[in-house]
């Protein structure tokens, strides 16, 4: 999945969770890669993103997503699937992010054209206003 991060930016800062321990890197065993491409193929995935439903399934971890297709499959497969929205209840909940922040940066993301559903963010920004 690191493979997959085009910006520069982004590689830096997650080599930096990486480096604090905070990211563990999970290489694929050789003997489960051909699994891995039929799963992947069998789905219409990318490698990467096979690789992280199988990942998340093999620990029995959540998969943190936004991509559909993606958490369409992952949640067929029985892999519980989080995403932008959840971080940032998260982010709230825990005291990292105050409501008005979080409510001005969803706005801020769905300004950027962000495909998520419009009515779940609108009732987040109204209710960290209030």
């Amino acid at each position: 999945m690191l493979a997959e991060l085009r910006c520069e930016s982004q590689r830096r800062h997650v080599s930096g969770f990486v480096e604090a321990g905070l990211l563990r890197r999970h290489a694929t065993p050789p003997e489960e890669v051909v699994g891995l491409v039929a799963y992947a193929q069998a789905h219409g995935l990318s490698l990467a993103d096979g690789s992280g439903i199988l990942l998340a399934r093999r620990l029995k971890a959540d998969l943190l997503t936004g991509d559909r297709h993606m958490r369409g499959v992952a949640g067929a497969d029985g892999v519980e699937v989080r995403g932008l929205l959840w971080i940032l209840d998260q982010l709230v909940e825990r005291g990292v992010l105050a409501k008005r922040e979080a409510s001005d940066r969803l706005e801020k993301i769905l300004a950027a054209g962000s495909r998520l559903p419009r009515e779940e963010c609108a009732a987040r920004i109204r209710a960290w206003r209030s």
